[in-house]
């Protein structure tokens, strides 16, 4: 706060974190559709509030800036604005286990719950996320959706680049905007900021999508940034699902646009690549008066090292999003036979390579992905082998290998699946659950068999599964040599660090 106790002043040294402040800020103030006066954007990540309350009805309470608090003439204490971001993760490993309804495993899920829930909150909220809540069928998580759609104005929701909000973590989050106790929703405004930047998000987008009718059902695309505007109806046909795979079927051109978005980047990163490759491509003489390439630099590894793990970024949601437009509306409605995983799947676990095993073709799967190249691999598995991590912060990934490969103790390999079920599908199904929701443990999180046998599978028809696999396989093939590729580059740049 300054010196007048008029303004207050934030600084953030990561600029996509203070973008994320900046923008929960604006949200957070919008009144009465329009900008709260008082809030002000400054340059070099600042951002402050000024000393400049705001009506919000002539006869009412006045509404004063986002620290202050307002007092009715009854007596009781209200909020004009929140700001609120609950923590993420298992109920069962936090200190809050107690207040918990029965079976509530989330916290993100108990704190909003219990927020929506105190009377003194009654004004405009922007609200933080894990994308997870957006999309779970969890009945809770649904009943908590829907009440923010019909008893508290639910407005638009805000899906945010990775690391975003957490820079350090692969987790992707939202921002929730709503009035609370605002009475039910008129539309609702997807913006799916995922693909794009933080400053790609334009909020007279916003202020279009409250007032005008002619926008529902409607899908558009500005930049990296797709737009949806939904009504609650198209939200209470399918499970109150806030993101923009959910509603596929009912606004045109999601699928399409998402399609060709991934598209666009990946012929974006392949430019980028051979750019990068022609400026490496430069020659040197030898001792001997013969040209040879010369070495990359360290820069010149690291530029390609980020451009190949994007490519892999774009690959695998590209097979997530083939597998929605194939499967999702399906599974949505219930239109495939369900088996439990006990009934379906044998997962085997894998085992430590021994430390003294040399360098190979074969690559090490682990609790990270590839690990090693070894000179063996692991007997007894079909081909192409679906691999899941189950140690570590990305434990739930999903690989599919066509090559024989080594299956390390931090991975587990699926034996065997008793009912007719393509490779593809499965790595496709897999990583659309999203295992690593159900990931345990704070400091090394991990999944176990036992949870991934409880789970149900819906199981469509073998030849369904065989089209998926023919437009999901080029893909697959693409994401397997990429991550081979990966593994070789950081080596080499190791090599180079030494």
């Amino acid at each position: 706060m300054d010196e007048k106790q008029e303004m207050y002043r934030a600084r953030e040294i990561l600029e996509e974190t203070a973008a994320v402040e900046c923008l929960r800020l604006a949200v957070g103030r919008i009144v009465d559709g329009s900008l709260h006066p008082d809030f002000h954007q400054l340059n070099d990540g600042q951002m402050a509030l000024g000393e400049q309350p705001n009506p919000v009805d002539q006869d009412g309470p006045k509404a004063d800036h986002v620290q202050r608090n307002v007092t009715f003439p009854s007596g009781k204490l209200f909020f004009s604005a929140t700001i609120f971001n609950p923590p993420f993760g298992n109920v069962e490993e936090s200190r809050w286990n107690g207040l918990a309804d029965p079976g509530e495993t989330r916290l993100e899920t108990l704190f909003l719950r219990r927020f929506l829930s105190e009377e003194k909150n009654k004004g405009q909220c922007c609200c933080l996320v894990p994308n997870g809540f957006l999309s779970r069928i969890h009945p809770l998580d649904e009943q908590l959706r829907r009440q923010l759609v019909e008893c508290h104005g639910l407005q638009a929701v805000i899906l945010l680049p990775l690391h975003a909000f957490q820079p350090r973590v692969h987790v992707y989050t939202a921002l929730l905007i709503f009035r609370q106790g605002g009475g039910p929703s008129k539309r609702v405004w997807l913006c799916d900021a995922r693909d794009g930047r933080l400053e790609d998000v334009d909020l007279d987008v916003y202020f279009t999508a409250r007032f005008s009718s002619s926008l529902e059902g409607k899908c558009m695309r500005t930049g990296q940034v797709t737009h949806l505007f939904l009504t609650p109806q198209m939200l209470s046909s399918n499970h109150y699902l806030l993101v923009p795979e959910g509603h596929r079927s009912q606004v045109w051109g999601v699928s399409q646009t998402k399609i060709q978005a991934i598209e666009d980047k990946m012929d974006t990163l392949h430019q980028a690549i051979r750019k990068l490759e022609q400026s490496g491509s430069d020659q040197q003489m030898n001792l001997f008066g013969a040209k040879q390439q010369a070495p990359w630099t360290k820069r010149q590894l690291r530029q390609m090292i980020s451009l190949k793990k994007q490519q892999i970024l774009y690959c695998r949601q590209m097979v997530e999003q083939l597998f929605l437009d194939h499967f999702g509306e399906g599974i949505q409605k219930g239109e495939y036979p369900l088996f439990y995983g006990e009934d379906l799947l044998v997962f085997h676990s894998g085992n430590k390579p021994a430390k003294d095993w040399t360098d190979g073709p074969y690559p090490l799967y682990d609790g990270s992905g590839i690990r090693r190249m070894l000179d063996r691999c692991t007997q007894g598995i079909s081909l192409p082998t679906v691999i899941i991590t189950r140690v570590g912060t990305y434990c739930g990934a999903v690989y599919r290998s066509k090559q024989p490969c080594w299956i390390g103790g931090n991975a587990f390999f699926l034996k065997q699946v008793q009912k007719p079920a393509h490779p593809s599908y499965l790595v496709g199904l897999f990583s659309y659950m999203d295992f690593n929701q159900y990931k345990a443990g704070s400091c090394i999180p991990q999944i176990n068999q036992s949870v991934l046998q409880s789970k149900q599978y819906p199981l469509p028809s073998l030849t369904l599964q065989e089209e998926y696999a023919g437009k999901v396989d080029p893909w697959l093939d693409q994401l397997e040599e990429l991550e081979i590729e990966v593994y070789s580059l950081q080596k080499e740049y190791r090599l180079l660090a030494d």
